[in-house]
């Protein structure tokens, strides 16, 4: 949990341990809504900082818990909201997605591969210096940590010359 914080408040832009110790955070209890086809279950984390609020909605994982075939529409906000700097095409993200976890964030494959986007353990050092915090196969299981991964990835493929969608070979 501890990490899962500094992580978050890392990725909201806080630049020391100090500042991130200080900062208050709290969990809002779940909140279910039921349509007349589905149920969906949604948990807000918010974390407040000294002169930021960075509210982040963690969707029902699953393919199930998908709009649409394909695709893992429940994580399209965060894509959007977490979209490196230059943007990307969100519902090609979407599709990556769900090829690469199925929208399920606890994936890990045989090849070192972790969570939604499934970040290749290769990057794992380089990330982990970027956000200053252990980037590794259970932080992944983290939406945002993972999504702010793949943006970071996407932003290095193009600062070389390559399609931002090269880790994933799209």
């Amino acid at each position: 949990m501890k990490m899962r914080i500094l992580a978050l408040l890392l990725l909201a832009g806080c630049s020391t341990a100090t500042t991130a110790m200080e900062a208050t955070t709290s969990t809002s209890s779940t909140t279910t809504s039921t349509t007349s086809t589905s149920t969906t279950s949604t948990s807000t984390t918010t974390t407040s900082l000294p002169e930021t609020t960075t509210t982040t909605s963690l969707p029902t994982p699953g393919e199930s818990a998908s709009d649409t075939k394909g695709r893992c529409t429940q994580y399209e906000p965060l894509l959007t909201e977490l979209a490196p700097q230059g943007g990307w095409d969100v519902e090609k993200m979407s599709r990556i997605m769900y090829r690469e976890s199925r929208c399920t964030p606890t994936v890990y494959s045989r090849t070192s591969d972790s969570g939604l986007l499934q970040i290749n353990k290769i990057n794992w050092d380089d990330l982990t210096k970027q956000f200053g915090v252990p980037v590794n196969r259970e932080s992944l299981y983290d939406p945002v940590l993972n999504i702010r991964s793949a943006a970071i990835l996407c932003e290095v493929w193009r600062k070389h010359g390559h399609s931002c969608y090269a880790p994933w070979r799209g």
